[in-house]
């Protein structure tokens, strides 16, 4: 093999193991010592490798420090993993967002950059196993290196001779020009072969160029002139400027010529061709000539016009034949790219020859099976042999005149116009032909032809003035097929539209086409009879009408519609369609239904004809036949209203048959009813009524026209309507007479409509007419029963009761009655049939005054409380059983209005927690928490204010007196109850408890069961809610302070020497108490040197008069308050702790009192005082925490204990307080009391220090150290420190200290 092959000409591979062997050393030490080898190997070689060695003899020795560029194969495999694993990153990364076919591409292209990588590896492998003379490369590449290296070097050091060494090596100027002048005599330098190529010539100036253009332009024009009348006639415009020649043949080409001399015989010069052959098309907008193919005409032109002796001529000649090759033939490819898109099938090209110059085109070929032929409506475009016109020509065949040509003017060919153009004008030929069938077969129809761009042939289906474009069968003729087509907006894929268009293409007889419109005609009625008698019925097949209907229908028309009215109930309509004579149609009607008899019952219905004869069908099958009538088509209804109507009146014949039937069953007599006017009210005739005695239906004697009719406008009603004669109330609440009362004055009787929806459904059903009867039923029991009422109460009422109530509605259905000082109370009464009973409630309205117009504003006190009457409701519901009640009642709601209302208004519903009271009571606590006070409703007459173990009886029955008494249950337990009522209603003023002795005491305090009358006036009075008294009546808070007082009595009830709650450390030396009065002894809190300073007499009272708890506190030792102080402490108990409810607080406070140590005792008071009344200066208002709740029962409830604490060892007091700002900032906090602070103060009595107990928040160590720093500021002073200690801390808003960086 020769040198440059892969293989070695040695087979064996024993030369390649020893090279293999030989080191890297070798290949990079001595040349001579690396590539000679031993003398023995040397000889052993073959002819190859002495030519190795012969090469490398003309090669430089390779130094050891020469860097042959080798690299390890494992280093550029690692390089080359890492570049592939590089590459599927980022392919992984961006191949989940991009499209399924951007996916393929970088799939497609990472596969080919990793296998060419690898490929690339894989040649130098197999390279340098199988090629044996890669030795040859070290030396080469070192040889190379060496040539480029000169190379370098040359290049630097001439660039450093030509910037150093040359700039001082330059010849001095010599005065060349001079010395040529002086020799040759004349001033030209150069010869003028070397100055016309070096040296440009001046340009020409514009005023030369205009003169010279001009000329040339006059020399054409001269021209021009010599040969005007052998100027082809087809070019249009000639446009001599620019020295140049501009001809045009529109749609062709166009051509620019010029002349060079103005010699006669100089030959025209060709600069420019242009070809205005234009097809968008096709080649999507590229020139339709290649620059290549015109230059080749350019210079074939110009040939010609050389050797012609009349070249303008021959030009043309040869620019026409050329161009009108070029339209033929693209209009061939145009033909065939329409027939391979929107023409598949429907063109034809029949014949294309290019030398003849034509095109054969066939449209609306004839179809066999899947085999198409041409037709006879073909299009022949060929060349013009006429002598006026040279451009392609086409020929229409059938022949007809002003057919659409194709526009080569402008050279924009569009073969797609021309067909489009062509076919419509034959098709409205061949609607003007169908248009002609038509009116044969419907003259009376008036079909016409409609549309600009897709002319149709409307023909109207129905002989009608109002018709609407479904009523329209719409022909037309396909552009692409050349096919007729009929459409209807109804009917889509019907079967008798198919056939037509059939009949129509083929050609069919006018009665064929006249029976297919007759069917779809039907076609048409029963489609959209179908369409809108299914919005609210079910259309149903014959087959599952009645067996007897079957038999009836068998021998009739095909063309049915069956509707059924209501899903489960055998109710049917039934229409039939059929064709008549002068294209018209015959509708027929019928209802079927089963009547109580479960009689199958037949009725032809017509809506119009009112005087058609009866039919009978055979009895034998049980059907009644009346009358059967068809109406043509110049009656047939078609509009969507009016079928809405003819079913509905249909529907509603079947409600008034059925209705008859259940009126009849239940008693009830009516008049004929006409089913032409089903929309006509039933008149009825009632005697008695099944659920009523004979003695309550006496209103039955003054009804007159009794009738019930339908009303379908929004929602199924039955409303009945009858006059009453004789009304024995008129409603008078208002001083104009009501529109319905005018009829009573003007002609003694009044008109009633009661209205009587069945369901919200409009399908006739047996339940639903069950209903309408029943109802009537009902509700004539319900006029008749309040009549009855009504009738016995007016002579009453016009007598008497008109002064205090009013009648202000009375409809047969309900009766309102007005009562109260401004009639703003209301009764309603009504009868329930269904539970033979009366039905009375109460509610309020506007005053009388108000509605009147006397009052310009509503001012009644509605809106603060209801009709209390409701409260009684059950109670009255029971006189109701009386035959005659409704005197009875109204006189007792005259009676109880006034007072019960105060009663009522008298109470606001206030709860209060029992969990402390309970951990000291011995009475049994049910729940946590109760109402302050409740009033219990014992019977119409009889009430009960309760409040623990403390009941009050109240019974109402007089308009003038209120009667009250003691109903507490065992020993009575209001005191002074007799006296209460002196002080309020004879404002008799006893002396003070103190002034009194203990005989005038217990008389004053007694409790009997003694009944009070109360005068109404008084009684308004005590229960008028006080805003002064904590929002509550005197009567009240007269029971909530004896039972307060109550509670109190509980709480001190201690034993004498006993330790009263855990960790307060109070012993009672003395207890005394009374049912008006408690006093208890107990000592002060131990002084620092052991002494006791003072005895603290602590007595709690009831205030006569008023009955108000008060409270005494006096000091019997050394140490006494000032009265200032003790009044202070005494106005704090009766404000926050007299109401018993925590007894708890009450144990703090008797430590506070115990609290003798100097001035201590002075700022506590001051400290009550700021509870009490908060400065508008301090930021937080103060509350004393007199009760700690932070401990809990085994059973995990709440453990109530005293907070205020006096440590006697250490002489130290726990005085718990809390902070709460006077203006709530977390509005919109979920949290009880967000806002609070609650501070837990010690306050050391030795070193009269305040501090807080274990701060543990950093604003609790911040309001500590604000407590500190005010004890250093007065502690020279030897006043106590508690009360300015933490005044300091309400007047400013405290937050937590910011954090230092």
């Amino acid at each position: 093999m020769s040198d440059g092959s892969n293989f070695s000409d040695d087979s064996s591979s024993d030369g390649k193991e020893e090279f293999v062997c030989n080191s890297s050393e070798k290949l990079t030490g001595d040349y001579k010592r690396n590539w000679s080898f031993e003398r023995e190997y040397l000889n052993n070689k073959n002819k190859d490798d002495e030519e190795f060695d012969e090469i490398l003899s003309y090669l430089p020795p390779v130094p050891q420090s020469h860097n042959s560029g080798m690299i390890p194969l494992g280093l550029l495999l690692q390089f080359a993993s890492h570049k592939v694993s590089q590459e599927l990153i980022v392919l992984s990364e961006l191949i989940p967002k991009a499209y399924d076919q951007s996916k393929k591409i970088s799939l497609v292209e990472f596969s080919f950059v990793a296998m060419n990588l690898f490929s690339k590896i894989l040649a130098l492998v197999k390279w340098y196993r199988y090629f044996k003379k890669y030795r040859l490369c070290t030396p080469i590449q070192y040889f190379l290196d060496q040539q480029s290296q000169i190379f370098r070097d040359t290049a630097d050091a001439l660039c450093g001779i030509a910037r150093i060494e040359l700039s001082g090596a330059r010849l001095p100027y010599f005065e060349m020009q001079s010395a040529l002048n002086n020799i040759w005599g004349y001033f030209e330098i150069l010869p003028l072969a070397i100055k016309k190529r070096f040296v440009p010539e001046p340009p020409v100036s514009k005023i030369d160029q205009r003169f010279i253009l001009s000329k040339i332009n006059q020399i054409i024009k001269d021209r021009l002139s010599l040969i005007s009348s052998k100027i082809p006639v087809c070019i249009t415009d000639i446009i001599i400027k620019n020295g140049t020649v501009i001809l045009k043949v529109s749609g062709e080409y166009e051509i620019t010529l010029t002349l060079l001399s103005t010699a006669v015989n100089e030959k025209w010069t060709l600069l420019h061709i242009t070809i205005l052959v234009e097809q968008h098309d096709i080649g999507y907008g590229t020139k339709l000539v290649h620059p290549l193919q015109l230059h080749s005409i350019h210079q074939h032109l110009q040939k010609l016009m050389n050797e012609s002796k009349n070249p303008i001529n021959t030009m043309h000649d040869f620019m026409h034949e050329f161009c009108l090759s070029i339209q033929l033939d693209v209009i061939y490819c145009e033909a065939i790219q329409l027939i391979q898109k929107q023409y598949n099938r429907k063109l034809i090209i029949e014949k294309y020859d290019i030398e003849d110059g034509k095109l054969v085109l066939s449209y609306w070929p004839k179809y066999s099976d899947k085999k198409i032929s041409p037709s006879q409506y073909k299009l022949i475009i060929t060349h013009s042999k006429s002598t006026s016109f040279h451009g392609l020509r086409v020929y229409h065949l059938p022949y007809r005149s002003n057919m659409p040509q194709l526009d080569t003017n402008t050279g924009r060919l569009s073969l797609n116009t021309l067909i489009s153009s062509t076919t419509t004008m034959r098709a409205r030929e061949k609607l003007e032909i169908l248009k002609k069938k038509l009116d044969k077969v419907n003259p009376a129809a008036g079909a016409f032809i409609s549309g600009n761009s897709l002319e149709t042939i409307k023909f109207p289906l129905l002989n009608d003035f109002n018709l609407s474009e479904d009523d329209h069968l719409s022909f037309g003729v396909n552009r692409f097929t050349g096919t007729y087509f009929c459409l209807s907006n109804i009917l889509e894929l019907n079967e008798n539209i198919l056939k037509l268009n059939d009949t129509l293409n083929n050609n069919g007889e006018i009665k064929e086409i006249q029976r297919l419109i007759s069917n779809i005609r039907i076609n048409l009625l029963m489609e959209k009879y179908k369409k809108i008698m299914g919005l609210n019925y079910l259309i149903v097949s014959e087959a599952v009408l009645p067996m007897k209907v079957k038999e009836f229908l068998k021998d009739k028309e095909k063309n049915k519609i069956c509707i059924k009215f209501h899903r489960d109930l055998p109710y049917y309509s039934i229409f039939l369609f059929s064709n008549n004579f002068h294209n018209t149609v015959s509708i027929s009607q019928y209802i079927v239904f089963k009547n109580n008899s479960d009689e199958v019952i037949i009725l032809p219905f017509d809506e119009k004809d009112e005087d058609k004869s009866k039919n009978e069908i055979d009895y034998s099958k049980k059907l009644n036949y009346l009358w059967n009538v068809s109406s043509n088509t110049s009656n047939v209804i078609h509009l969507p209203n009016d079928i809405k109507n003819l079913i509905l009146v249909m529907d509603m014949s079947v409600r008034h048959l059925k209705l008859t039937d259940d009126f009849k069953k239940k008693g009830v007599s009516l008049d004929p009813i006409n089913l032409k006017k089903p929309n006509d009210s039933i008149k009825l005739k009632i005697n008695n009524i099944p659920t009523l005695q004979t003695k309550d239906v006496e209103l039955l004697k003054y009804i007159e026209k009794l009738s019930v009719f339908c009303d379908n406008r929004a929602k199924l009603l039955w409303p009945f309507e009858f006059y009453v004669k004789k009304i024995p109330i008129i409603a008078d609440f208002y001083n104009h007479t009501l529109v319905e009362d005018i009829s009573i004055q003007s002609f003694g009787k009044r008109n009633y409509i009661l209205s009587n929806r069945t369901s919200s459904s409009s399908a006739c059903t047996s339940a639903s007419l069950d209903i309408i009867s029943t109802n009537f039923i009902e509700k004539m029991a319900i006029c008749s029963m309040l009549y009855k009422q009504v009738l016995h109460f007016s002579k009453y009422y016009y007598e008497y009761y008109k002064n205090f109530c009013s009648i202000k509605i009375f409809n047969f259905q309900k009766l309102i009655v007005a009562y109260g000082n401004k009639r703003d109370q209301l009764m309603f009464l009504t009868y329930k049939p269904s539970r033979k009973t009366y039905l009375i409630s109460f509610g309020l309205g506007t005053t009388k005054s108000f509605a009147d117009g006397n009052d310009e504003f509503f001012e009644s006190q509605s809106f603060e409380y209801i009709n209390v009457h409701n409260l009684i409701t059950q109670y009255l519901q029971e006189m109701t059983r009386k035959e005659y009640f409704l005197k009875d009642i109204v006189q007792y709601l005259i009676n109880t209005t006034e007072g019960l209302t105060c009663l009522f208004k008298s109470f606001k519903p206030k709860l209060m927690s029992t969990e402390a009271f309970g951990q000291v009571s011995r009475e049994m606590i049910f729940f946590n928490q109760q109402f302050e006070l409740e009033l219990f409703v014992l019977d119409e007459n009889s009430f009960q204010i309760a409040n623990g173990t403390i009941s009050l009886a109240i019974y109402v029955f007089d308009k003038r007196y209120v009667h009250i008494k003691d109903s507490s249950y065992g020993e009575p337990a209001i005191l002074g109850l007799e006296n209460f009522f002196k002080y309020h209603i004879e404002n008799l003023i006893s002396k003070s408890l103190f002034k009194m002795n203990q005989i005038e005491r217990n008389n004053y305090f007694i409790s009997s069961r003694k009944i009070y009358s109360v005068p109404l006036e008084i009684f308004k009075k005590i229960t008028k809610i006080n805003n002064d008294i904590d929002c509550c009546s005197i009567l009240g808070k007269y029971i909530a302070n004896l039972r307060s007082f109550d509670k109190l009595r509980i709480i001190f009830s201690q034993p004498k020497e006993k330790t009263i709650s855990k960790g307060c450390n109070i012993r009672f030396n003395d207890f005394q108490r009374t049912s008006y009065c408690i006093k208890v002894v107990f000592q002060g809190a131990t002084m620092i040197n052991g002494s006791i300073p003072c005895k603290i007499h602590f007595t709690v009272y009831l205030e006569p008069n008023t009955f108000d708890i008060k409270a005494k506190i006096e000091y019997e030792g050394i140490f006494k308050p000032s009265d200032s102080d003790i009044q202070i402490a005494q106005e704090y108990f009766e404000k926050m702790l007299s109401n018993g409810n925590c007894p708890q607080g009450v144990y703090s406070f008797i430590n506070i009192l115990r609290l003798t140590y100097p001035m201590s005792f002075n700022n506590l008071a001051l400290l009550m005082q700021l509870e009490m009344e908060p400065s508008i200066n301090h930021y937080y208002k103060l509350s004393l925490d007199l009760v700690s709740n932070d401990h809990r029962n085994a059973d995990q409830t709440v453990q109530y204990s005293p907070s205020f604490l006096i440590d006697e060892k250490s002489f130290r007091v726990l005085i718990p307080v809390s902070l709460r700002p006077q203006v709530r900032e977390s509005k919109k906090s979920k949290s009880v009391d967000p806002d609070r602070l609650k501070l837990n103060v010690v306050w050391d009595i030795k070193n009269n220090k305040l501090t807080l107990h274990k701060p543990s928040t950093d604003l609790m160590k911040f309001m500590n150290d604000k407590i500190i720093k005010h004890n250093e500021m007065i502690k020279d002073n030897s006043e106590c420190v508690i009360e300015s200690c933490i005044r300091i801390l309400l007047v400013d808003h405290l937050k937590e200290p910011e954090s230092s960086i």
